[in-house]
């Protein structure tokens, strides 16, 4: 399966938080990531159906009856959310036309913000957990780890992050003032949102043993990540890397294209990658480039590894001998398609699960790493690769 086949309208997703809100375990808590940013979604209009004429009776009886001015598009908008919840499928969801633009701005790697990844951690405050690079943030003096208090003078302590995105989010050029809290310093930061194209890959090079270890951090499989890894990748191998990490910690999902042409990198032409299965019955996907690699492969995994994250881990454990490190991932292993509307929101529903290229359920199960290591975030420091358990038992067994 290449990018080309996944042109159409109706998009094949995998799972992807910051922009719906999902709920992750980061810290030993309940995380719920958003992203801040806005754009003009694309849209195609969806025809209407006989089988709705009772809705659209409905429809027009509270238009013309109710006692109070009625807003049309909330009630469309509950129509559509009313349908998809009788599904009871937690992956299935309608976004309104904001949602949407955020959605899609993410999963294209662009859009306009401020460049904050936010939180709401179990005490309710609002925390910074990423900024992208070369974002207004970044040149900023807000850092991960600190605490959001208040935007434009208004506190956000106990409100959602999705909530506070809101808040936060503006036109192009406009500002926000934020009142940020680090280590019981208060300060106020003015930051104005600019056009940001998301970097979701990084790599850098460890020495272990007298070995160069590659290290690559995905952080979603947007529409550009796999231009990015491929590039990163090359800049490795030019410095003679022995082996890699792929590091999938935090990453909950994106584009089923983006994975797949990932995976094809590594594994030999006609490959499983994967299965997908619906009523009609279970489909192989196939590797179809020539490509492929044979060095030692680690992947890092944690609790909010999702989806597209759980089919890199999983086929390359499966199929290339990568050896699996940290947590187990989140289970998350259905597809969704997403229909777009004429109001320019969206339907997200599942139409496949994916199985593993053994035939193994991931859904509600997730992966299981060979090496099950905790983090301890008492002394992890982001800028300090040596407090980071995870990453460390990944470098003792690569150059094993």
């Amino acid at each position: 399966m290449t990018s080309k086949e996944n042109r159409s309208r109706l998009i094949e997703l995998m799972f992807v938080v910051l922009v719906s809100t999902v709920v992750g375990m980061v810290s030993g808590g309940a995380a719920i990531f958003t992203m801040l940013d806005v754009k003009e979604p694309e849209y195609s209009y969806v025809e209407n159906n006989s089988d709705l004429s009772e809705v659209n009776s409905v429809y027009e009886d509270i238009i013309s009856k109710y006692y109070k001015v009625v807003d049309k598009d909330a009630l469309i908008t509950g129509a559509i959310d009313g349908m998809i919840s009788v599904l009871g499928d937690p992956n299935s969801s309608y976004f309104d036309n904001e949602e949407a633009a955020s959605f899609n701005d993410r999963l294209n790697g662009k859009y306009v913000g401020v460049g904050l990844e936010i939180m709401a951690d179990g005490t309710g405050k609002i925390l910074v957990v990423g900024i992208f690079e070369g974002s207004p943030a970044s040149k900023s003096k807000i850092k991960e780890g600190d605490y959001i208090l208040e935007v434009d003078g208004v506190p956000v302590s106990g409100i959602t992050a999705e909530e506070t995105a809101s808040k936060i989010k503006r036109e192009l050029g406009e500002e926000a003032v934020l009142t940020i809290e680090r280590d019981g310093e208060i300060f106020k930061e003015t930051i104005a949102s600019g056009n940001i194209v998301i970097k979701s890959v990084e790599s850098q090079i460890f020495k272990k043993n007298n070995k160069n270890v590659g290290y690559i951090k995905l952080d979603i499989f947007a529409a550009n990540t796999e231009e990015q890894f491929t590039e990163e990748l090359k800049k490795l191998e030019k410095q003679k890397i022995n082996s890699l990490i792929i590091d999938v910690r935090n990453n909950s999902g994106g584009y089923l294209t983006s994975v797949t042409d990932i995976l094809e990198r590594f594994l030999p032409k006609g490959t499983i990658l994967y299965k997908t299965r619906d009523a009609e019955g279970t489909i192989d996907r196939f590797d179809t480039t020539s490509e492929k690699r044979s060095y030692k492969v680690v992947v890092l995994t944690n609790e909010v590894s999702a989806s597209a994250s759980e089919i890199l881990a999983v086929t390359l454990s499966e199929k290339y001998g990568a050896i699996l490190v940290g947590k187990k991932t989140y289970g998350k292993g259905t597809v969704q398609q997403v229909l777009n509307t004429a109001s320019g929101g969206f339907a997200k529903i599942t139409t496949q699960e994916w199985l593993s290229p053994e035939g193994n359920e991931i859904d509600k199960v997730g992966v299981v790493p060979k090496y099950d290591v905790d983090m301890d975030y008492n002394k992890y420091d982001p800028a300090k690769a040596e407090t980071d358990t995870q990453l460390q038992k990944a470098l003792e067994v690569i150059v094993k």
